[in-house]
């Protein structure tokens, strides 16, 4: 296949977008991420590549699945293989773009949410406005949350995640290529594509997909 696929955007019956993450065992940050992202999406529009469950991680993907969430069941013989999982959410991607005009790939620790002052009332009205201009792909403007510890209460999933934090450190490792209307190939690590690296040699230099400072990615992994 070839660096990237342009599809025909007037193709009836295509859906408008979906998201894609993949978990291994993550009883915390997995029901973040689906709250997150079902503000914005139908649940059948969210795929979750499952990886290795326990019979108790297996018990919570079942409710999610009964609400329509799709689980994608994968198997390798190592814990974490970089270049297994790659190919993996490539082959996805690769698959689900040919059914949605857009497609977006994050790590389960990885939110993405439109800029406090952007032009955009949230996600959704973002993503739509991507499709419509017609562009590629996009990387975010990556930033951690970190906790404050002896001040940060626990997180309270009912509350939104960006309300009960105040300590952000932008980070260009999050900055990645995450939304795009055409067939990419991911690097392991997913920080860039193939066609990008050829141009840098460099993971985290953009060169043919740009940040867009509309588009946050909040790495929530130490909250």
């Amino acid at each position: 296949m070839s660096h990237h696929q342009k599809l025909d955007r007037s193709t009836v019956g295509m859906r408008n977008a979906a998201a894609i993450t993949m978990v291994n065992n993550e009883t915390h940050f997995l029901p973040i991420w689906i709250k997150h992202y079902l503000k914005y999406f139908e649940p059948q529009d969210l795929y979750v590549i499952n990886h290795n469950p326990d019979k108790e991680f297996s018990e919570y993907l079942q409710t999610q699945k009964n609400i329509g969430i799709n689980i994608i069941n994968a198997y390798n013989d190592k814990l974490w293989n970089e270049i297994w999982r790659r190919d993996v959410v490539n082959n996805l991607q690769h698959y689900l773009i040919t059914s949605y005009k857009s497609v977006i790939y994050n790590d389960v620790d990885e939110l993405l949410e439109v800029h406090p002052d952007s032009k955009y009332k949230d996600l959704k009205e973002y993503i739509l406005n991507f499709i419509e201009s017609g562009k590629k792909c996009v990387r975010a403007q990556g930033y951690n949350i970190v906790s404050n510890p002896g001040i940060d209460k626990p997180i309270d999933l009912s509350i939104p995640i960006m309300q009960q934090r105040n300590r952000w450190k932008p980070d260009i490792g999050y900055c990645k290529p995450y939304l795009a209307s055409i067939a990419l190939n991911y690097i392991p690590g997913f920080h860039t594509t193939e066609c990008e690296y050829d141009k840098t040699l460099n993971i985290f230099q953009p060169a043919e997909f740009l940040i867009d400072q509309d588009l946050l990615a909040i790495h929530i992994h130490y909250i």
